[in-house]
């Protein structure tokens, strides 16, 4: 038997992982844990990643580049229709990159 579902799901992380040559110690590899549980739960959720990164570093960036005190506009369970249906649309504007 096998899991195939859950080694398309690791492969990604895996795959990131050897491109960016590691995680650099223990502190990256718990922040990188950290990042793709969270990005992987909003994927379940069928969440637009991209949307939904884009969003937390707006809210972010309008707190002086610090992660803002409630956290709760981004748990997927704490979401109401309207906020997911947002979040699972295209982004209306392209990042700009400066």
């Amino acid at each position: 038997m096998d899991d195939n579902f859950s080694e398309r799901n690791m492969r990604g992380p895996a795959i990131a992982r050897y491109v960016c040559f590691g995680s650099g110690g223990p502190a990256g590899v718990t922040a990188t844990g950290r990042l793709w549980t969270v990005l992987g739960t909003a994927q379940l959720n069928g969440l637009n990643l991209y949307r939904y990164m884009l969003d937390y570093l707006e809210a972010s960036a309008h707190n002086n580049g610090r992660a803002p005190a409630d956290l709760s506009p981004w748990l997927t369970w704490k979401m109401d229709k309207q906020r997911l249906k947002e979040l699972r649309a295209p982004p209306a504007r392209p990042m700009a990159f400066v």
